[in-house]
């Protein structure tokens, strides 16, 4: 039996349902999907805050919808006690709904307060209760109810609106359009109605121009068209020459494959999976493109690689250049140009060894190197030219070393510290200003790219070489 509508207080949105109309209204899919029931209760703002029932018994599909008029939407559902266990009083109602795909949630509630009505448990068979509950779309444009056709039936005034517009047909026919020719008796059908034979005939001899459905082939011959409309023009398909033609140069933009599975390409001896852009883009990723890349791997060299005539592989392998780079003519100009010589054996033989008299030559190493006091360095050429640096460093009386520095090492060491220390060993050193004047040095204390400002030395530097691979 009808529920009296006037037991219940109008439906209440809740904060939720507000904010699910507002996206309804923005063009979001707003879908009530079914009613809760239970013997709690709320009012007033305590609603506000809702997301359940404040005592949930039953969760009840929606049985019917209609729009009373715009913006408000009218929903059915039966209440009966087949899957109650425990009686309880049927004191509130809540319309559960969802955004889009989202979750679901309490969209507005009501409640009868103390004119609650008992449901007894399913050992006392009660009679299903139709009850309607009106709430509010404010019109929002995609509004859908998920209804349980299981339940629904036919009211009376559900058979009358139906039977109404078949009593007033013009053309008596069933709404399948099952009065057929056939079927009606013999002489009863006026000379008019004969046309139905006809269009019969038609229809299964010829494709309507509205659409049809073709039974047989349909056969192009060469250098015929079929046109698809298009805006400004005809997409096409033809066959000339042997060869299907698809689209139109002068109007189709692009032409899509649409497959559900990878589609193939079969030149009637075998079929090969046409690739996609995301497999030709993760093939190549396991290549170094020619304009370069970094490898995320060990790189094997079974040969050699050759860069610019270099042997990358070994470069020392003959390709090296090594040279001082020591400016001993402007040493010379700048620290003396007396020179002193001395007798030594060298590889064997007695030689006369010539050097500047500010430096020292030691017999045991076979090496001259400065003397210490303050010998700032004058290159002979820019070392960041040279793909290496060497510092060759006299550390005692029978102990020297080289130390190597890749050129953008040696650069970014002077571009960055104040004072760069280019050999260091067993407590020698040789100390020099980098290329930007720090803490209380002077603006003269700077080296550059070929001249290194001398700042302390407790090594003896032989001489300074450049190599270039």
């Amino acid at each position: 039996m009808p529920n009296k509508t006037g037991d219940f207080l109008p439906l209440q949105l809740t904060n939720a349902g507000r904010d699910m109309l507002t996206q309804g209204r923005a063009g979001h899919v707003l879908t009530f999907t079914k009613v809760a029931i239970g013997d709690g209760t709320a009012t007033g703002t305590a609603i506000d805050n809702l997301t359940a029932l404040k005592g949930h018994k039953l969760y009840i599909p929606i049985a019917k919808n209609e729009t009373v008029h715009a913006g408000q939407m009218r929903l059915q559902f039966r209440v009966n006690n087949k899957v109650v266990t425990s009686g309880f009083y049927f004191r509130e109602i809540g319309l559960m709904a969802k955004v889009d795909n989202g979750e679901e949630k309490l969209y507005a509630y009501t409640t009868c307060g103390d004119k609650a009505r008992m449901i007894y448990d399913n050992t006392y068979p009660i009679q299903e209760r139709v009850v309607n509950i009106d709430t509010v779309t404010d019109n929002a444009p995609n509004v859908r109810v998920i209804l349980d056709w299981s339940i629904v039936y036919a009211t009376q005034k559900d058979i009358i609106d139906m039977i109404k517009p078949h009593k007033e047909l013009s053309e008596l026919d069933h709404p399948d359009e099952s009065v057929t020719t056939r079927k009606l008796k013999d002489k009863s059908v006026t000379l008019p109605k004969l046309a139905d034979d006809v269009n019969d005939l038609l229809q299964k001899t010829y494709v309507k121009k509205s659409g049809d459905t073709m039974t047989g082939n349909l056969t192009l011959t060469n250098n015929s068209e079929l046109f698809i409309a298009a805006a400004g023009g005809n997409h096409s398909i033809s066959n000339t020459s042997n060869n299907l033609n698809l689209g139109n140069p002068a109007i189709t933009k692009e032409s899509n494959l649409c497959s559900k599975n990878r589609p193939n390409w079969d030149n009637g001896t075998d079929k090969k999976l046409i690739a996609l852009e995301e497999d030709v883009i993760n093939e190549t990723r396991k290549y170094l493109p020619l304009t370069g890349g970094n490898l995320t791997g060990d790189l094997n060299v079974a040969t050699t690689i050759t860069a610019r005539g270099k042997d990358l592989v070994n470069p020392l392998n003959g390709n090296a250049q090594i040279k001082s780079i020591i400016d001993w003519d402007k040493m010379k100009q700048v620290y003396g140009s007396t020179m002193t010589s001395t007798q030594a054996i060298i590889k064997g033989k007695n030689t006369t060894i010539t050097y500047p008299n500010w430096c020292i030559y030691n017999a045991n190493l076979g090496l001259i190197y400065f003397n210490l006091g303050r010998r700032d360095i004058y290159l002979s050429d820019d070392f960041t030219n040279y793909d290496e640096v060497v510092f060759h460093l006299v550390l005692s009386a029978i102990n020297a070393s080289l130390y190597w520095y890749k050129s953008k090492q040696l650069e970014f060491m002077f571009e960055n510290q104040g004072l760069v220390n280019v050999g260091s060993d067993n407590g020698c050193d040789a100390i020099y200003h980098g290329f930007y004047q720090y803490g209380n040095k002077s603006a003269n204390d700077v080296s550059t790219r070929r001249y290194l400002k001398w700042y302390d030395d407790s090594g003896y530097i032989c001489n300074v070489y450049g190599v270039k691979y």
